[in-house]
């Protein structure tokens, strides 16, 4: 009889750990396709937007840094579309320049690669996507006039921080994809900085993802390398 109870204990204990197993996993792969569902919504927002923008806008491409800004409040005088989507990394920016590339924009802007860093991606697979990516620019796109961002500061606040050799190495390498292809390398993450050995923190609040404060300084450093028209920003 006490055996009888015990047999019936253990596998009570045996079902609720697999009724347990069974909620997380149903858990998980309901959190990941709420995640991807997200990316497929605003991805869905900017195909529906694209049918209503103009040809020759100044478009910005690129991760959370990109999207979360207002960039025509930052950048008055210019006609810009944001195209950023959260958390992209380059294999995600290859997949969706398609897209920016049919708007037919005057000027396209590029800040990507602090997830490529975060995810730990290999090096020379960034380096592989970003060429595949400049390449279809150039053969599709070639009177588009392009400017590369170098890679944002960060700080201590971000769990995540890249390894300051990791940045360096991305950044010049965009430098060197700007100077073979004549596109405009935008120097201007030491703005951010202010005397600091990473990004202010009065321009940020996680050590990563700038506030106003970081966008407005941030905005005033990238105008001297945008065109409005014809001519460079004054």
């Amino acid at each position: 009889m006490e055996q009888s109870k015990a047999s019936k204990y253990k596998s009570y204990l045996l079902l609720a750990a697999a009724g347990a197993f069974a909620l997380a996993l149903a858990v998980g792969l309901a959190l990941r396709w709420v995640d991807h569902n997200n990316r497929n919504v605003i991805l869905l927002k900017h195909r529906v937007e694209n049918l209503f923008t103009p040809e020759g806008a100044t478009v910005f491409m690129g991760d959370s840094l990109v999207s979360s800004a207002d960039w025509n409040e930052y950048l008055p005088g210019h006609n810009i579309v944001n195209r950023g989507v959260y958390a992209d990394d380059t294999k995600d920016m290859l997949i969706v320049l398609p897209d920016v590339l049919a708007l037919k924009p005057a000027q396209l802007v590029i800040l990507i690669g602090i997830n490529d860093l975060n995810k730990r991606l290999d090096f020379a697979q960034s380096a592989a996507t970003l060429t595949r990516i400049f390449n279809l620019i150039d053969e599709h796109a070639s009177e588009i006039r392009v400017v590369l961002i170098e890679l944002l500061p960060t700080n201590d606040s971000w769990a995540r921080q890249p390894e300051q050799f990791s940045v360096e190495r991305y950044n010049r390498f965009l430098q060197q994809q700007a100077d073979e292809r004549q596109y405009t390398f935008a120097r201007i993450g030491s703005s951010l900085g202010e005397g600091h050995g990473g990004l202010n923190p009065r321009f940020t609040s996680d050590g990563i993802h700038l506030n106003s404060k970081g966008y407005s300084v941030l905005g005033t450093a990238l105008k001297p390398y945008l065109f409005v028209g014809n001519s460079i920003s004054n």
